[in-house]
């Protein structure tokens, strides 16, 4: 597998393949680099089929392994993409409660 993290730290992209029949269960890829503190979508397209979501993780779940690597099929390679969805709770712009809910927001 590869893996490139985006510089400020937002985005990732793993490539990953498989040549013969698995003959194991994939291996956990350790996504290293996010924003600590980000929460990230991570959604995956093998050759072989359409593009799916995996859900939604946290960088420390990412770089604990939370993302099965290779394809489940022969011969076919797994592209999967990570975006950050929630910006660190530093960055983020609050209201009034009161506000937000009169608002619908």
């Amino acid at each position: 597998a590869l893996a490139c993290v985006a510089p400020d730290r937002s985005r990732a992209g793993v490539g990953c393949y498989q040549l013969d029949d698995p003959l194991s269960p994939p291996a956990e890829l350790r996504i290293t680099g996010l924003d600590p503190d980000g929460i990230y979508t991570i959604d995956a397209t093998d050759l072989s089929d359409e593009g799916r979501s995996l859900g939604t993780a946290t960088a420390a779940a990412l770089a604990d392994g939370a993302v099965a690597g290779r394809p489940d099929e022969a011969t076919t390679a797994r592209v999967i993409e990570i975006t950050r969805v929630a910006a660190p709770v530093s960055t983020v712009t609050t209201r009034p409660l009161s506000t937000a809910f009169i608002a619908g927001r």
